[in-house]
């Protein structure tokens, strides 16, 4: 079950009272991976101006970029398990395993919506990165033990 992770919620709040110098250009490494991601979402709320838009549109760009990184790395494990000649049945399952997925992803989340006020568009941004970095996650992690198989 979903569990609402009030500490970057929290962060996210603070935002709105207090204004830092860091930008979300200046936290961007080269390499995509779950931990660049998180601190581009944390940078959102460091980067704040005191404008809602400006952060719905730092926070809308990293979910731009989980979902470039989720598509690359789909496409590296389909790759990566094709190299190794896995039975397509591992692909089949994978491959179902992610198209329920996505269908969660498009689900969850969007009953904060529904709710009176600003800061449940907050709440649901952090409940959408949350699922998505879950995801990426389970990912990386089957990605990494492939190719540390291989070692």
């Amino acid at each position: 079950m979903f569990k609402l992770n009030w500490g970057r919620v929290a962060v996210l709040l603070a935002s709105f009272v207090f204004v830092s110098g860091v930008s979300a250009k200046e936290a961007q490494p080269d390499a995509m991976s779950v931990q660049v991601l998180e601190k581009h979402y944390i940078a959102c709320a460091d980067g704040f101006d005191g404008y809602m838009r400006s952060i719905q549109e730092c926070i809308g760009g990293v979910f731009k970029k989980q979902d470039v990184y989720l598509n690359q790395l789909w496409l590296d494990l389909k790759g990566k398990l094709q190299t190794r000649e896995e039975k397509p049945e591992v692909y089949g399952a994978l491959l179902e395993e992610q198209r329920k997925w996505l269908a969660y992803r498009d689900v969850s989340c969007h009953f904060y919506y529904d709710m009176d006020g600003t800061i449940w568009r907050t709440i649901a941004a952090d409940c959408r990165f949350d699922i998505v970095q879950g995801r990426l996650k389970v990912l990386e992690s089957f990605y990494t033990s492939l190719t540390d198989m291989e070692l």
